[in-house]
């Protein structure tokens, strides 16, 4: 799992560094700690791939509190599903990483972080670009 967070990082501050959208007064600790947040990873990667539905996990709440989700979804964050799907997509990464190399799958993520708009604009289309030249995108 940490190889597949250092793997996103590593990625995203590659495609960050060759940006000409790239300022010297940009932060690219804070971008990268930011847009690869466990939590972001769990909510907008995770969800979007339906690692919740794949995970055998049980909150540590009680079964009222997780009636509360269809009226709040914003109960998700506190009941750690999104940080359990975070380091799911971590774990995804590390093994994906293991088996076929750096970019195999790191441009989609990228690319599913611009849409949630969970990077910061400036560097949207050049992560699109990559994502698009490595073959994971299919909409513009």
């Amino acid at each position: 799992m940490m190889i597949g967070r250092r793997v996103l990082e590593t990625y995203l501050l590659l495609v960050l560094n060759s940006s000409r959208s790239l300022k010297h007064d940009h932060d690219l600790e804070h971008v990268a700690s930011r847009t690869l947040n466990t939590y972001v990873l769990g909510e907008h990667i995770g969800a979007h791939r339906g690692l919740g539905r794949m995970l055998r996990w049980t909150p540590t709440v009680l079964a009222e509190k997780l009636k509360m989700i269809e009226s709040d979804p914003s109960v998700l964050r506190n009941v750690g599903l999104y940080k359990v799907q975070g380091d799911a997509v971590a774990a995804v990464m590390d093994g994906i990483f293991q088996q076929f190399g750096l970019c195999s799958t790191s441009d989609r993520v990228l690319h599913l972080a611009r849409q949630a708009d969970v990077l910061p604009t400036p560097f949207h289309g050049d992560v699109f670009t990559v994502a698009k030249r490595m073959g994971g995108v299919d909409e513009p």
